[in-house]
């Protein structure tokens, strides 16, 4: 994963095509991330995410919530969380 100050996001993008996902810092700590239009699309056509208030949660959703697992192929991002 690369990592770029935020000062210079515009010529990054305006140089380089965003071939890998790329961490974007702020004062020195992650701020965003940059990555390649066609893994966002396959991310946002993948995805299941619902936004929902907490108080609008039914009983069925936090038992769905309550009872879920994470899936075996998501372990390979665990690394991310302890960065």
């Amino acid at each position: 994963m690369k990592e770029i100050d935020l000062i210079d996001i515009y010529e990054h993008i305006l140089n380089n095509d965003v071939e890998e996902t790329t961490v974007v810092k702020k004062n020195g700590e992650h701020h965003a991330v940059l990555l390649p239009y066609d893994v966002f699309r396959e991310m946002r056509a993948q995805s299941r995410t619902v936004a929902v208030r907490a108080e609008d949660i039914d009983d069925d959703m936090m038992d769905a919530i309550l009872n879920s697992e994470v899936a075996e192929e998501c372990e390979a991002f665990d690394h991310e969380m302890k960065e």
